[in-house]
């Protein structure tokens, strides 16, 4: 016999939910101009009040301001393939003059498949380009980002 929380349960689809929409949201947006239309628009997209706090708190850094306006390519939810015709998924990845980041986007909390999976990604796109590759899990509602070594 099994028998289940139906809280927890819940509250794991609404925190599926809240992440899908995060990043069907954020995979909208390749570039950014004007950021207070950039706020709005994520307003109306993004219920989740903790999500928006973060993604302000991002938005006010150099960093997140560069991953919008100055790269020469941008990558958003394509897919990869390995030499085993495993297919990936990364959530942005970023072509600079000097190098390439990849970032994947996190609703949740840390967890240790999250490194896992950004090096994965950064192996993958090694083999692709003929500049440093750099991953970065973005922890949304924390409002910050961690790079991968």
């Amino acid at each position: 016999m099994c028998i289940r929380d139906r809280d927890t349960e819940e509250n794991t689809v609404s925190e599926r939910t809240v992440g899908i929409q995060m990043h069907n949201t954020l995979a909208g947006f390749k570039w950014i101009e004007d950021w207070s239309k950039f706020k709005k628009d994520i307003e109306e997209k993004i219920l989740d009040e903790d999500i928006l706090n973060g993604l302000d708190k991002l938005a006010k850094t150099e960093e997140w301001k560069s991953w919008f306006s100055s790269p020469l390519h941008i990558w958003n939810e394509k897919h990869l393939l390995d030499s085993d015709g495993n297919e990936f998924i990364p959530d942005r990845v970023m072509e600079f003059e000097n190098e390439v980041i990849v970032a994947d986007y996190k609703a949740g909390a840390p967890t240790a498949k999250h490194p896992e999976q950004v090096k994965n990604y950064i192996s993958l796109l090694s083999n692709l380009f003929d500049k440093p590759v750099i991953g970065k899990l973005v922890y949304v509602k924390e409002g910050r980002t961690e790079e991968v070594i």
